[in-house]
C-alpha cells in the first residue's frame, strides 16, 4: 500500500506542480497605433518580465521587452502600426510564464511613433515598428484598480484542468 501511495505520490507531483504554476493575463480589449496600452495579469512571484511576440510565433524572437515591473500590471506606449498583430508574454521570477490572447493594433492618425513619422502611419502596406524603450509602470494612478481589467477578457491557459484532470484519472487508475 505504501509503495502504491509512493508511485502516486511520485506520479502527480509533476502534473499538479504544472496546474498550479500558471497565472492569468488580460487581453487588452484594444491597442491603437502610437496610443497608450495596458495589461495585468495575477499576482505570483515578482518581478515579472513583459515582451511583445508575434502570435504566429510566440517562442520566436520577441518583437519588444517593455520592461521588468514589480506591479501585476504595466502601461506601455504601442509602437506597432496599425494591422500588427501582437501577443503579450509576461514571465514571472520563477521562470513561470502566461500569455494574452491575440490583437490586432487598430489604426489611428497618429504615426509619430513609427519609424517616419506620420509618412509610415499612411503607409498601411507593411506593418512595421519602432524599436519600443525600456518601460516602467506609469505613477500610482492605477495601483487600486483591478490589474485584470475586465474578467471577460483574460485568458487562463487550457492545459491547467487537463492537468488536473489526467492527474486525478491517474490516481483512480492505480488505486484500482
Amino acid at each position: 500500500m505504501l509503495s502504491t501511495f509512493l508511485t502516486v505520490a511520485l506520479f502527480l507531483a509533476p502534473a499538479l506542480q504544472g496546474a498550479l504554476a500558471e497565472f492569468a493575463v488580460s487581453t487588452p480589449p484594444e491597442l491603437v497605433q502610437c496610443g497608450e496600452g495596458h495589461v495585468g495579469w495575477e499576482p505570483t512571484t515578482g518581478p515579472y518580465n513583459v515582451f511583445v511576440v508575434n502570435p504566429e510565433d510566440p517562442c520566436g524572437e520577441e518583437l519588444a521587452h517593455l520592461g521588468e515591473t514589480g506591479d501585476t500590471w504595466i502601461d506601455f506606449p504601442v509602437t506597432f502600426a496599425a494591422g500588427t498583430n501582437v501577443q503579450l508574454y509576461i514571465e514571472d521570477a520563477t521562470g513561470d510564464d502566461a500569455w494574452s490572447g491575440a490583437v490586432t493594433v487598430g489604426a489611428s492618425s497618429d504615426g509619430s511613433c513609427l519609424e517616419g513619422g506620420a509618412a509610415a502611419a499612411a503607409d498601411d502596406s507593411s506593418p512595421t515598428h519602432a524599436p519600443t524603450p525600456s518601460v516602467a509602470p506609469i505613477g500610482a494612478a492605477n495601483a487600486a484598480g483591478n490589474p485584470l481589467g475586465n474578467a471577460a477578457s483574460s485568458v487562463r491557459q487550457i492545459n491547467t484542468p487537463l492537468m488536473a484532470l489526467g492527474a486525478i484519472a491517474a490516481f483512480v487508475a492505480v488505486a484500482l
